[in-house]
């Protein structure tokens, strides 16, 4: 659980690398779809834009 996390798409399956953030600690599924996982350095939020899955991830410094 701190290497990142597997989203399963139908038959197919996408790994996305967290492993800066150290120690994953939760998860959360929004209304819309997004992924959040909150580590220990960062909160990364896994949303879809134009078709493709993109990671961006937050850490205190670079808070949107």
């Amino acid at each position: 659980y701190n290497k990142g996390v597997t989203m399963e798409e139908g038959q197919k399956s996408r790994f996305f690398d967290l492993s800066a953030q150290k120690f994953l600690r939760c998860l959360h599924l929004s209304p819309d779809g997004d992924l959040y996982v909150g580590g220990q350095t960062a909160l990364s939020r896994i949303t879809r834009e134009k078709g493709a899955w993109v990671v961006k991830s937050y850490t205190p410094a670079k808070a949107p």
